[in-house]
């Protein structure tokens, strides 16, 4: 076994020497020097670290900084904003004015902002109107309700008026009974009068019918238009503006006798009144 074995050549090992010495020595036969191992390089003293260090990053910083601020000022403003000693600026110009005034209580534009017609551009206060138009509308009330009293008087008024008129034709239809009252016992004063009414009494009373019937046909009798007409064409024949009548031939009841009063003067009388004779047949007549 042991013979079978391989030996193997020395080999020449290092060893470091356990107590090394300064000195070296060369190596010698078969003997293997290991490099010798770098010493540490010797650690130099920490240094203070100094602040000019820091200075050139903040100046850049602050550069950029302004430079960001000049760029964003130009981009803003500084582009519309042109400065010189001796130009001529040429822009059109419109003056906006509010029709009213008061306080501004909201700008609903910013600077440089386009705008169109019908934009609001500012806001005014308008309390104090609201107060001036609320003020009008209750004075516009008051006159309405004063208009509606008096338009309520004026229907009073009218009321009144017309009770006046009827008054004002009552005592017109008085003045002319009186008057013709007047006219009648003037009438009846006088003595030939008075004998021309008895013998007409006296004619009347001696009548037989066929004479009534007669006289019938001439005398003012029957509807009121027709008693007017006959009364007209009468006072027209004669050339008469005053007719006298007697309305009472024979013996009438007093109920009767006033109320044929009453609707001649009524009905027939207006007519007479309104009519005026211009022509006297007789004379024309003579003077032909």
């Amino acid at each position: 076994m042991q013979q079978d074995q391989i030996q193997a050549p020395p080999t020449a090992l290092a060893r470091r020497p356990e107590n090394p010495s300064p000195v070296s020595r060369a190596p010698g036969p078969g003997e293997f020097v290991a490099p010798a191992k770098p010493a540490p390089p010797a650690t130099a003293a920490p240094r203070a670290r100094s602040p000019r260090r820091f200075i050139l990053p903040l100046v850049l910083v602050a550069g950029l900084g302004y430079g960001a601020h000049l760029a964003y000022y130009w981009f803003v403003e500084g582009r519309f904003l042109i400065s010189t000693d001796d130009a001529y600026v040429g822009a059109d110009m419109a003056i906006i004015a509010a029709k009213v005034s008061g306080h501004v209580t909201e700008v609903a534009v910013a600077q440089n902002e386009a705008v169109h017609a019908g934009d609001l551009l500012v806001r005014i206060d308008d309390g104090d109107y609201k107060l001036m138009v609320d003020a009008a509308k209750a004075k516009v009330d008051t006159q309405d309700a004063t208009i509606a009293r008096i338009g309520r008087q004026v229907e009073a008024q009218k009321a009144v008026i017309a009770q006046a008129e009827a008054q004002i034709g009552s005592a017109h239809a008085q003045r002319e009974s009186a008057e013709a009252d007047q006219q009648r016992a003037a009438l009846n004063a006088n003595p030939e009068n008075l004998r021309a009414a008895a013998n007409l009494r006296s004619e009347f009373r001696n009548l037989t019918m066929a004479q009534l019937e007669e006289q019938a046909e001439q005398m003012p009798m029957g509807p009121a238009d027709e008693v007017a007409e006959r009364i007209i064409d009468a006072a027209e024949s004669a050339g008469a503006n005053q007719v006298q009548l007697a309305i009472n031939r024979g013996a009438l009841p007093h109920d009767l006798y006033m109320a044929q009063i009453e609707r001649f003067a009524r009905e027939v009388l207006p007519r007479l009144q309104a009519h005026e004779v211009k022509r006297v047949p007789a004379a024309e007549e003579v003077m032909a």
